[in-house]
């Protein structure tokens, strides 16, 4: 099966088969040519009013596409994936719901390609309408487009993050 020129076997991904039952499931996929990779939000359904959400795919190499990491242990709202500069990083919003305090998390992810690490940082807003700007090669801001904002921009700084292997995202604990 191909999506936007990425030919992969898309029907072995998890939670993909959700299409045979539900008519509206849709799939966005974001390339990044420098870093030779496509970010995949698949799978993508309401789950509750104006709320789209579904699972993460990270292929690499678009000639003989390979999975890097596919998260469906938490979900990732419908949204503008967004790459860094030279394609080294991947800045995603998610949804972590947390039964132990019966609440929905937002979480940044910040998945680094070329290392196979990746850190997630709270920004203390429950939004997905924030946006990334990267200031440097260390440095990103996330702002709130909102007009009156409810939460302040946040900087990070890249060195400053707690990085994990990815292939521990799945797992990973909020």
């Amino acid at each position: 099966m191909e999506i936007n020129g990425w030919h992969y076997d898309y029907e072995k991904l998890p939670y993909w088969d959700i299409r045979d039952r539900f008519s509206y499931v849709f799939d966005e996929l974001y390339e990044n040519e420098q870093s030779d990779t496509a970010c995949l939000i698949y799978s993508i359904a309401e789950v509750s009013m104006c709320n789209e959400v579904r699972c993460l795919a990270v292929l690499r190499q678009k000639s003989s596409p390979e999975l890097m990491i596919n998260v469906t242990s938490f979900h990732f709202p419908r949204q503008h994936v967004c790459y860094s500069l030279n394609g080294k990083y991947i800045f995603l919003k998610a949804h972590v719901y947390v039964e132990a305090e019966n609440r929905i998390l937002c979480p940044i992810i910040i998945i680094d390609l070329f290392n196979d690490k990746f850190a997630s940082a709270d920004i203390h807003a429950n939004t997905t309408c924030s946006t990334f700007k990267e200031l440097n090669s260390n440095q990103i801001l996330v702002t709130s487009p909102l007009i009156k904002k409810e939460h302040e921009d946040v900087l990070f700084m890249f060195s400053q993050l707690k990085w994990f292997p990815i292939l521990e995202l799945n797992q990973f604990q909020f």
